[in-house]
């Protein structure tokens, strides 16, 4: 069980991590064949090891695989499209998460299942918990788009692919070979949509050309192996010893951490409206008789992972912040005006700057910043002693403003 809490937590680190990636500047197809690729090499020599002994035993059913495959691709673009456009990591999150609503629904339509008062409960509260979040997105501004609708159609997919691996795994595959013709095929089916695009060269170019870059490189295999591949190993060695029923348990661990670390390290704001369309989805995923029942036979390790959880929703409510809280905005025209022909210049600056602050005030409400503007006519030692000033604060960590000459200046007479 403990391997499943520690995958549960990796697992969260998802869309922190590949929000942080994808604020980078690379695209969202070059990270997903990245992101796929690395897991692809690392898993090739497990593969082969595990086919020697194996491949003779088995008829591998190549159609299954490969939509497989495809479906992996379509989920890993579905998936973090929204981060790309600028959706919170929270929102995309819990939308994702709602797959137990999907997996319901495949199982009555697809696999003939019946369906109970609770699967029909389930799906509903899953439905209306999908509702409230995405109307908390478009009060703050987003648009009922494909940045909300993506997210979504990843939840489906996820689900389609948990009735495909469960398959696989039924027709005999090791969870290994799962892993590999999973990555092997979505792989396969990223780098032809790039080469029916018509222009695979140039995210060559530029996918090199980002990874030349030292910190890049370091966080895309980090991510890749640590955050993409290690937790599907911990979670098929956990759930070996432990039901499905305490596995689906921890894994509710995985929306909550994802979305406190948004809002301890990203700022991002999590309103009463977003929590209680995140509690209903969660509530979608309970199979109530048996948890009742699990509850019933197994009270103590409840506890301890609803203790687990109050810690973490407590040390979410601590006022921790990574980010600069101070915003300098310095400009200091030449007092000598027979060089300088800009008129008003300083008028526009102020009025842009005040512009500028108020969106920033609205798009991060919780953010409490610091601003401090001196934006006047002044001489190069006034200017220098006061960007060195703001240098020798307690606070380490600011911003500061600079206009292209002013910048200029300031670095002409630091060269004195």
């Amino acid at each position: 069980m403990n391997w499943i809490i520690l995958s549960s937590i990796l697992f969260g680190m998802v869309h922190p991590g590949s929000k942080l990636i994808l604020n980078t500047g690379i695209e969202l197809i070059d990270f997903c064949v990245l992101y796929i690729g690395i897991r692809l090499i690392i898993q090739i020599p497990l593969y082969l090891k595990n086919f020697k002994l194996t491949h003779k035993q088995k008829k591998v059913p190549w159609v299954i695989l490969i939509f497989f495959g495809l479906v992996g691709a379509l989920l890993q673009l579905s998936e973090f499209f929204g981060l790309s456009k600028g959706l919170s990591v929270s929102t995309v999150t819990f939308l994702v998460y709602s797959h137990p609503v999907w997996s319901l629904l495949l199982s009555y339509f697809i696999n003939k299942e019946k369906a109970g008062v609770n699967e029909i409960i389930r799906v509903a509260i899953g439905l209306v918990g999908i509702y409230f979040i995405s109307v908390q997105a478009i009060n703050s501004g987003i648009d009922f788009d494909l940045r909300i609708i993506a997210p979504i159609f990843a939840g489906f997919m996820i689900a389609l692919w948990s009735s495909l691996s469960n398959r696989l795994r039924k027709m005999g595959l090791t969870s290994i070979e799962v892993s590999f013709f999973y990555d092997l095929f979505a792989f396969g089916s990223l780098v032809l949509f790039l080469i029916y695009n018509g222009n695979i060269d140039q995210h060559i170019y530029h996918t090199f050309k980002w990874i030349q870059i030292p910190y890049n490189f370091l966080l895309i295999c980090f991510y890749s192996v640590a955050i993409g591949l290690l937790p599907n190993f911990l979670f098929y060695l956990g759930s070996g010893s432990s039901s499905n029923l305490n596995a689906s348990l921890l894994l509710l661990i995985e929306p909550i951490i994802a979305s406190i670390t948004a809002y301890l390290f990203m700022s991002e704001n999590i309103s009463s409206l977003f929590i209680f369309g995140a509690v209903l989805i969660i509530i979608s995923g309970f199979n109530f008789i048996d948890y009742f029942k699990l509850f019933r036979n197994q009270y103590s390790k409840f506890i301890k992972i609803n203790f687990i959880l109050l810690i973490f929703f407590l040390f979410s409510l601590s006022p921790i912040n990574i980010y600069a809280n101070n915003i300098y905005l310095v400009e200091l025209s030449p007092q000598n005006q027979s060089d300088y022909t800009i008129s008003e210049e300083l008028k526009l600056i102020n009025n842009s700057s005040d512009i500028a602050l108020n969106k920033i005030r609205e798009l991060f409400p919780k953010c409490k910043l610091d601003i401090e503007k001196n934006i006047k006519f002044g001489s190069e030692e006034e200017l220098y002693k006061y960007t060195n000033s703001i240098g020798s604060l307690s606070n380490p960590i600011a911003i500061v403003g600079l206009s292209r000459s002013t910048f200029a200046r300031i670095g002409a007479k630091s060269l004195q």
